[in-house]
């Protein structure tokens, strides 16, 4: 909500937001720098280097409005973890329900998925844009309301959750549940829905279910067991 877009070729990119203008920079890297240099967790660099060597087949959707999402793994307690968003009852859709930031692209974004993935992180939980470093973008989804929604993964650093600047109008909650949580078997079950098969998963304040629970799920199994 990794593989890499045209805009941003090979390895992680850094947009800034500086004097009203997104400023954009590419760095190339090898993933044995990453792990020596400690910018990345060792997992991250692993998962950034499967997913460049699948950018061609990464499925990209076309014919409806667009949206992103930022998919934010952190270091939180000490391990590596996934954010989530505990939408509020004041937002217009998915009222209550748990998700990654995000929204639709709007004129500033430029048709750019990582703009507006970041742009909205810092309008929903305070994260400044120059402190995500952003891996790439995962696979196009179809959401239930007509948009066409692209994942980018990114990376926030070590978090503690009271410095975060949640704006409650539309968030009531932010969790973070451990990658290791998330891939343990028992946390995850599947329910049948009018829509298929529906993965579920448990842990936070509230069940993690519908788009975000399809994001999380596939990019999960990117990891091994």
């Amino acid at each position: 909500m990794l593989r890499f877009s045209s805009s941003f070729m090979v390895g992680p990119r850094r947009v800034v937001y500086k004097n009203n203008l997104w400023v954009a920079w590419t760095r190339f890297f090898k993933a044995h720098s990453l792990v020596e240099n400690s910018c990345l967790p060792r997992e991250l660099v692993t998962l950034a280097s499967r997913l460049r060597n699948v950018e061609q087949r990464r499925r990209k959707l076309t014919g409806a409005p667009r949206a992103a999402v930022l998919v934010p793994f952190c270091l939180y307690q000490g391990e590596l973890s996934l954010l989530f968003t505990w939408r509020s009852l004041l937002v217009g859709s998915h009222k209550g329900q748990v998700s990654f930031p995000g929204g639709k692209l709007d004129a500033l974004d430029r048709g750019d998925p990582v703009q507006a993935s970041l742009r909205e992180t810092q309008e929903e939980i305070g994260i400044l844009p120059e402190t995500v470093t952003t891996l790439g973008l995962f696979d196009d989804y179809r959401s239930i309301n007509g948009y066409i929604v692209t994942p980018v993964i990114g990376f926030l650093g070590a978090l503690e959750k009271q410095k975060l600047r949640v704006n409650e109008r539309e968030v009531q909650e932010v969790f973070m549940l451990s990658l290791a949580h998330l891939l343990h078997e028992s946390n995850m079950r599947v329910e049948r829905t009018s829509r298929g098969d529906m993965p579920i998963y448990n842990g936070g304040p509230v069940k993690i279910w519908g788009l975000t629970a399809f994001i999380l799920r596939d990019i999960l199994r990117m990891f091994p067991k």
